[in-house]
């Protein structure tokens, strides 16, 4: 838990570049793999390994986070 983001919507120069560098080595196997994971996210919005972690024992965080509302509204979005 470092408090940065885990990732950027914005696009950037470095991953344009590296997407470019990608789809002109593999062409259309590349495209194929990305059109298979966005199918795969789109059928299972919550794959097993996005799901949240506990936290380490004995943290106080725990019990607040098990009572907070913030909680109680991600659970209606599934």
């Amino acid at each position: 838990m470092t408090g940065l983001t885990p990732f950027s919507i914005e696009k950037s120069d470095n991953f344009q570049r590296s997407f470019k560098k990608l789809a002109k080595a593999y062409r259309s196997d590349f495209v194929e793999c990305v059109a298979q994971i966005l199918e795969d996210l789109i059928d299972d919005q919550y794959p097993i390994n996005s799901r949240y972690e506990p936290l380490p024992g004995k943290s106080d965080k725990v019990s607040q986070m098990q009572s907070s509302p913030y909680r109680e509204n991600l659970r209606s979005y599934k």
